[in-house]
């Protein structure tokens, strides 16, 4: 067997980077002036809309929370007639929503409707008592 005899190139030596050259600088200081008194703002006090107008906030009068089981056909139907209310006010004043027209059907219900014997076993009678009284009307 023959020896072979392999030559390795030496690695190659990177370059050094050279230190980078650090010059001190001066830090700027600052004086503080002396504090001066400010004259004390002028206390305005402002009244939102609603204490303007005397109003309360629907969340402070109704604080019941309720939840009613409808149709999506009845809640779209209600949506869209509140959107239609609201769209054509003519006043900036409370807003028309969902809300606000289920709590305005069933004030009217409750001032309207009083029960005069009628057998009424459940909601479909319930209903045919109240249609035939807005008839009557």
């Amino acid at each position: 067997m023959e020896e072979k005899t392999v030559d390795i190139p030496p690695a190659r030596e990177t370059p050094q980077q050279p230190e980078p050259i650090v010059v001190p600088v001066e830090k700027r200081v600052r004086i503080a002036k002396p504090a001066t008194p400010r004259p004390e703002p002028k206390h305005v006090e402002r009244q939102n809309r609603t204490e303007k107008s005397g109003a309360k906030r629907k969340a402070d009068v109704y604080t019941e929370r309720v939840t009613l089981q409808i149709s999506p056909e009845m809640r779209d139907e209600v949506d869209s007639m509140a959107r239609e209310l609201q769209r054509s006010k003519t006043s900036k004043g409370e807003r028309i929503t969902a809300n606000s027209v289920m709590r305005v059907a069933i004030r009217s219900f409750l001032e309207v409707f009083k029960q005069d014997g009628e057998n009424i076993d459940n909601e479909e009678d319930l209903y045919m008592a109240v249609k035939k009284r807005r008839r009557t009307e």
